[in-house]
């Protein structure tokens, strides 16, 4: 899978579930981006939240393996469930 094969409204609920998690366990942006690690930057991670860009796919797999699910069920479900860090 890349960029290309992901469409908007997959992306839109992608971004949904990863900003859902983090209000979930009160962590702001910055703590976040922190926790996903992996050198990244809080300008990158406020450009995801805000829809400006898309999270690479290597990196999709990062965040959903952190709220523990996989990256197809990001992509297409709307995860109600409490997440756990």
């Amino acid at each position: 899978m890349n960029y290309n094969q992901v469409k908007r409204q997959e992306r839109e609920l992608f971004i949904l579930n990863m900003v859902s998690y983090r209000e979930e366990i009160k962590l702001t942006q910055k703590e976040f981006a922190e926790l996903l690690g992996h050198g990244l930057k809080m300008a990158t991670y406020t450009a995801w939240e805000g829809k400006r860009s898309f999270p690479p796919i290597a990196f999709c797999r990062i965040i959903a393996k952190t709220l523990g699910t996989d990256i197809e069920t990001m992509l297409t479900e709307r995860i109600t469930k409490k997440f756990r860090v």
